[in-house]
């Protein structure tokens, strides 16, 4: 994470700071390294976050103030201290992703080399957030994210302080509007879109204008706090904050939000109470904590594709001494690049030949990483070779909800066959997205009804259900509710999702590895956990409800969830550990039989059964894929061709739905006899005009 550090050379540099970054670098490295040790580490990104609205804004305003601040030069002083060490780690992942990927994983990393390299991969990140999205620790630039934050502040704010430093007294009342704005954004945010607020700048930039704001401290006040007697207390009072922080943050609060506060004014704290203070001079100013400090950009870079790397290498977590290494590794390669690369980048060649340079190194690499990203018959790594490409392509398969028409309507998103008028309503989260495939196939044939995909993943078809880091979750049913009203040409509503994920998974007493949402079912002021109380069973009977209350305007169906068993996956399908595949070959996946069956899942069953029975007592027609994937109880994982049918352990692959999912086609196929004796083939559809019933939430 970077931070300016053109002051250093300046008579007031103030080692204390590269103090901070130490600890906030040391931070997010052991929560990445050892994320249940060191549960709120991440925290140390909003350190940097102040540290670098502090020392930017004191950098342009003094230069403002003193007549020489160019656009120009503070450009061309970015991109030498930036884009040294990226362009070095970039290349280098680049490199590894070709030696140690399949085509698809390397796919997605090119498109990240692509954003990070034009600094907005927060976007993507936040585009591609999910519970069905790859995970976290097999993207190796994950990271990145907080330095595409950063660098769209620089993009911003040197303008806005130009365009607004003549009028002196509106400059820290500029910042204290974007301020209080940008918090204000973040706590309403944090509530109902956790992934967006994490990801936006929107809802971030308030971290860096706290750090900018204690460059307008007023006069008197510097000089009070400056005071013997107060500095101590500030620097205990912001150490205290941080240590709060990093003890009582976990990945499951609602972070940002408030939580924030706690990194955010612990840092503006240290640094008010300056080098001055005992307590600072001794804890963060001390040689080893500015040592750290000063390699701290490139030590971030590094540590997390590192670490990274080896998860996708070994697929499964790494032990402790594997990761530990890892992180000891990351410390002579951070000093090499700050020793070797960026010192004498930054000081020994000439401005333009480095910038130019630099800039072209960056193109260079950006446009690779885009061919790599956005061609799917170019990329064949080194390691595709030793996989069935079949299985390889299956990986990351992910195409719905078809070649439907995405609109906004009611405030949610939802997809349309062909008519701005649906007939039927599929209803629920990215297990009902996936037969999309399916009406576009049936829609092409000129078969299908006009139909409306109402989904979002992650949530539940079912009223007071909540998940915090589902933000689209929140009034779910109230607005498909508000759909329906506006929408009176619908007749027939299908509700389904991956029941097994939330009855099954979400219920279990101990969270998986790497599991950190939490269903609750609320309402009024009764709160049950899905985990450790009695929010499944309250959920099921909400769902019931739900059902009946449908039943008085619609045909109503609820739709089974299709077999879901990590022998179903594509990815565990290539055996064990990259590296050690492509060592010894004794796990070829060309020479393995995945042919063989396996009978479903009981336990899965055994709770389709319980939602079949709900289901039925509650008026409904339920809808059983199990057959098309698991005939008589027995699962394949592949097709005839060899060809797996999921793209992970519980979603079908597009081909599969669209050649094989028939078992539906009753309620999507427009009938032959649309009408008889004058009335409708539908007998709960409701009449012409006729507004939908609120139904009770």
């Amino acid at each position: 994470m970077p931070g300016s550090s053109e002051y250093r050379n300046a008579s007031n540099y103030r080692p204390e700071i590269d103090g901070l970054r130490a600890i906030a670098v040391l931070a997010v490295i052991l929560f990445h390294a050892f994320p249940t040790r060191v549960q709120g580490g991440f925290i140390g990104v909003d350190v940097f976050f102040v540290i670098s609205g502090y020392l930017i804004t004191r950098i342009i305003l003094n230069e403002l103030a003193d007549g020489t601040f160019s656009f120009a030069q503070f450009y061309i002083r970015r991109i030498r201290r930036i884009f040294p060490a990226l362009l070095l780690m970039l290349a280098s992942c680049l490199i590894a992703g070709w030696l140690v990927l399949i085509s698809t994983e390397f796919q997605q990393l090119g498109r990240h080399i692509l954003a990070a390299s034009g600094f907005v991969l927060n976007f993507v990140l936040w585009g591609e957030s999910g519970y069905f999205d790859t995970a976290a620790d097999t993207k190796p630039l994950l990271h990145l994210w907080s330095l595409g934050i950063e660098e769209q502040f620089y993009l911003v704010w040197p303008l806005l302080a130009w365009l607004i430093w003549r009028q002196k007294r509106a400059t820290p009342l500029v910042m204290l509007l974007i301020f209080t704005a940008s918090f204000a954004l973040n706590l309403k945010g944090v509530k109902h879109d956790a992934e967006a607020t994490f990801y936006s700048p929107l809802t971030r930039i308030w971290e860096l204008f706290a750090g900018a704001l204690l460059t307008r401290i007023p006069a008197s006040l510097d000089h009070l706090f400056t005071r013997p007697w107060l500095r101590e207390p500030l620097a205990l009072a912001g150490l205290t904050c941080l240590l709060a922080g990093f003890y009582l943050i976990d990945r499951h609060r609602a972070f940002p939000g408030l939580w924030a506060v706690l990194p955010v004014g612990g840092t503006c704290l240290l640094i008010l109470a300056g080098q001055q203070s005992w307590l600072c001079r001794l804890l963060l100013g001390n040689p080893l904590a500015v040592g750290i400090g000063l390699i701290s950009y490139p030590l971030y870079l590094w540590h997390w594709p590192l670490l990274s790397f080896a998860f996708i290498i070994e697929e499964i977590d790494p032990t402790r001494s594997v990761r530990a290494s890892l992180v000891l590794l990351a410390f002579p390669l951070a000093y090499l690049t700050y020793r070797f690369v960026e010192q004498p980048i930054r000081h020994s060649l000439p401005p333009r030949m480095a910038v130019g340079g630099l800039a072209a190194g960056m193109l260079v690499v950006a446009t690779l990483g885009g061919l790599v990203g956005f061609n799917k018959d170019w990329p064949k790594t080194r390691m595709d070779d030793y996989f069935n490409p079949e299985i390889a392509k299956a990986i990351g398969d992910w195409d719905y909800p078809g070649q439907l028409t995405k609109r906004q309507v009611s405030g949610l998103d939802i997809h349309v066959n062909q008519s701005s008028h649906p007939e039927v309503a599929l209803f629920g989260d990215s297990h009902v997205e996936q037969y999309g495939p399916r009406v576009s196939s049936l829609s092409d044939a000129g078969q299908a009804r006009p139909t409306a995909f109402v989904t979002a993943p992650g949530c539940l078809p079912i009223p007071n259900v909540f998940e915090d880091e589902h933000g689209q979750c929140l009034n779910f049913t109230k607005r498909f509710e508000q759909f329906l009203a506006e929408h009176p040409s619908v007749h027939t509503v299908v509700l389904g999702a991956y029941w097994a994920g939330y009855f099954i998974e979400q219920t279990a007493r101990e969270p998986k590895p790497g599991d950190h949402y939490r269903y609750y079912f609320k309402k009024d002021k009764d709160r049950e956990e899905f985990r450790g109380g009695q929010g499944r069973d309250k959920a099921l009977g909400s769902f019931k409800q739900f059902i009946r209350d449908l039943r008085h305007r619609y045909t109503v169906y609820v739709l089974l969830d299709n077999p879901a068993d990590k022998r179903f996956d594509p990815l565990g399908m290539l055996g064990q550990a990259h590296w050690r595949r492509s060592q010894t070959f004794t796990l070829h996946p060309q020479t393995r039989d995945f042919r063989q069956q396996f009978p479903a899942q009981t336990e899965q069953e055994a709770l389709n059964q319980e939602i079949r029975m709900l289901a039925e007592a509650a008026g409904a027609t339920v809808l059983d894929p199990a057959q098309q994937v698991c005939p008589a109880g027995q699962c394949s994982v592949l097709d005839e061709q060899g060809r797996p049918l999921y793209k992970d352990s519980n979603h079908l692959r597009p081909y599969f739905v669209r050649e094989k999912m028939d078992f539906m086609d009753s309620v999507l196929r427009q009938p032959s006899t649309r009408i008889v004796q004058g009335t409708s083939n539908h007998r709960d559809r409701p009449a012409a005009g006729e507004q939908a019933i609120s139904l009770r939430n």
